[in-house]
């Protein structure tokens, strides 16, 4: 296991981290699937990842100069269009630890860093959606609220996810 240092950075991820980050991203999909955690059910594509690079919608956190976390900021996906009515929406999907850093908070740290990043750049909430169990108890703590679950058709067969929200703005905000 690697142990965190205190030089950890949040930042949009180089075309030099794409293979370290799909790399991430494959160990992701396998150790979800050991789990019994059907988030996942292939490896992402990295032609996909690669077109999320391009918009500049990809994230990571570093411990010194390696990726150890990763994340991706896009739009909504079209499963979830009539429940969000065409709302502006900052989607978060794909995040993920190395196999070799589970254990250090870097999953809980990466969420923080990148709900903040949206505050920042002004948006109302962020948006996800998971899979019932750990996931959903996981985002829970970080303050999101489930909205509602449905069973979505994917290209590997249908999972039942949930919908999840949180608002970055409160009432004592005066942009709210």
């Amino acid at each position: 296991m690697t142990q965190p240092t205190s030089t950890l950075v949040f930042r949009r991820l180089g075309d030099n981290d794409v293979d370290r980050a799909v790399a991430i991203l494959d160990a992701a999909a396998l150790w979800l699937l050991a789990q019994g955690i059907r988030q996942w059910t292939t490896t992402y594509p990295r032609e996909l990842y690669q077109r999320a690079q391009e918009r500049g919608e990809n994230f990571g956190l570093l411990d010194g100069d390696r990726v150890v976390a990763i994340v991706t900021v896009t739009t909504a996906p079209p499963e979830w269009e009539a429940e969000l009515r065409g709302e502006d929406v900052r989607w978060i999907t794909k995040l993920a630890v190395a196999a070799d850093c589970h254990g250090h908070g870097f999953g809980r740290r990466l969420a923080q860093e990148v709900l903040e990043h949206l505050r920042r750049e002004g948006a109302p909430r962020a948006w996800l959606d998971c899979r019932n169990g750990p996931l959903v108890a996981f985002y829970g703590s970080l303050g999101f609220e489930r909205m509602t679950n449905k069973v979505v058709e994917f290209a590997t067969g249908p999972l039942d996810v949930v919908l999840m929200k949180k608002e970055l703005r409160s009432e004592d905000d005066p942009t709210f």
